[in-house]
């Protein structure tokens, strides 16, 4: 007998889920799950820039890149009792806003230094964990629902939000090769690497010295 016909004690019984509802879970998995694949890929693809900016080597940037693997795993199997405690739905808002503003903070990170940025990112494992709690938290909405057309189709359904990761790898390839041909977004990703350089450029340039490019 289903859960949502089963009464208690005092006569309450669970609300049942609405086709709707699983349809909008399912969404938002998806949705965070591309833009948590963006975030990994696009830091991936421009470390090399921001190591130029900053004057890093090659080895220092693959100092950073192994360094940040190892806290993004760290992070992402520590998020699981944590989720455990919070709730599914509670997991996904906690993990896609920490995802969120491990991205945001990203953009100053390089500026703090090394240490920092590599504390930053390994937030990414956020995104990871992401992944898992998206699986569970679905695997229980299908399983309470009683719509036939969501229950016969969902292996297919599981496997599209899988297909977040294809989709926000080549958003992020799409968005690394435009800055690559645009310089005005290449400009634009640079000021995001330092703030603080624009406002250097422009104090030179108020003086009547000219700007000096970073190296």
């Amino acid at each position: 007998m289903s859960i949502y016909n089963s009464l208690d004690l005092t006569g309450w019984k669970p609300r049942q889920l609405t086709s709707q509802e699983v349809r909008f879970a399912t969404w938002i998995a998806f949705f965070a799950w591309v833009f948590a694949v963006y975030d990994f890929i696009l830091f991936g693809t421009l470390l090399p820039e921001i190591g130029r900016h900053f004057g890093w080597g090659e080895v220092e940037q693959a100092e950073i890149a192994t360094w940040v693997a190892v806290g993004t795993a760290v992070v992402a199997l520590a998020i699981g009792p944590i989720v455990d405690k919070l709730g599914r739905r509670k997991g996904i808002i906690f993990t896609v806003a920490g995802s969120a503003l491990c991205s945001a903070l990203t953009a100053i990170g390089g500026a703090w230094g090394k240490s920092p940025l590599i504390l930053i990112r390994s937030l990414g494992g956020l995104g990871y964990a992401e992944e898992t709690v998206n699986a569970t938290y679905l695997t229980e909405l299908y399983g309470a629902s009683e719509d036939p057309r969501l229950t016969k189709r969902r292996g297919f359904i599981y496997s599209l939000v899988q297909g977040g990761w294809p989709v926000g790898a080549l958003i992020a390839a799409g968005v690394d090769r435009a800055a690559a041909a645009d310089h005005r977004l290449a400009g634009l990703l640079h000021l995001c690497c330092d703030p603080g350089g624009g406002h250097r450029d422009h104090g030179a340039q108020a003086q009547g010295e000219p700007a000096v490019p970073d190296t």
